[in-house]
């Protein structure tokens, strides 16, 4: 509570500076230091904020990945899912069961171990992902262009992840030339399909050089030899 002097006769009125004296203490000087601190405050709370933020995107390509490891066993282990008509073992959140049971029942497609088409491989073998590669048909390499785009987009309307196989320009070219320049009739068994295993990420990242392999004598190689 501020207190005035009061005059004690007529024009006996005090001085601005006793006046001053009977207020108290200017609160100005602590309402700037409380300014002061809520701002340091603020700005330490952005700054921490911020640093999490780059943490965590640095290490969102390293940690945030499923991988299905190097071997049929392995993969099988890991939860991962053998897709038939991509050849490849898939993470369960980049497989997609339902399209690959439709694709698969749209021909009776078939499988050889040799490129000559003297050993076929029933459907229920090849599902099994043992086979590190068979040759097939130019009408089966066609289709399994068609059925990684429709995987796309599927997955586009879906939410899901694009995997390291279908999220791949490089694959995406490759069936474009594929369809566009075909260099065999349907029939013919032009195709030597290679096992993969692809990896699946949560959310988006570019895993354009490192989203999928293969297990070549005990070592992992990328290239679009064949599929």
């Amino acid at each position: 509570m501020n207190y005035s002097i009061l005059p004690t006769a007529e024009g006996d009125i005090p001085s601005e500076r006793e006046q001053r004296k009977c207020k108290g203490p200017d609160p100005e000087p602590n309402v700037r230091r409380r300014i002061v601190l809520l701002s340091l405050l603020a700005l330490a709370t952005l700054v921490i904020a911020l640093a999490s933020f780059a943490y965590d995107s640095q290490h969102v390509n390293t940690a945030l990945v499923e991988s299905c490891g190097g071997s049929p066993e392995e993969a099988t282990s890991l939860g991962c899912s053998f897709d038939v008509m991509s050849f490849a073992w898939l993470p369960s959140r980049c497989f997609d069961q339902e399209l690959m049971l439709d694709f698969l029942h749209l021909r009776r497609w078939q499988w050889f171990t040799d490129a000559d088409g003297r050993h076929p491989i029933d459907q229920a073998t090849v599902a099994k992902g043992t086979y590190e590669h068979l040759y097939v048909t130019q009408e089966y390499h066609m289709y399994h262009c068609t059925y990684m785009w429709r995987k796309m987009h599927r997955a586009v309307q879906h939410g899901q992840p694009l995997d390291g196989y279908i999220g791949s320009l490089a694959h995406t070219d490759h069936c474009e030339s594929v369809l566009v320049h075909p260099d065999s009739s349907w029939g013919e068994l032009t195709t030597s399909i290679f096992s993969k295993y692809v990896k699946c990420p949560w959310g988006t990242q570019n895993l354009e050089r490192d989203g999928w392999y293969r297990i070549v004598n005990g070592t992992k190689v990328v290239g679009f030899g064949n599929h």
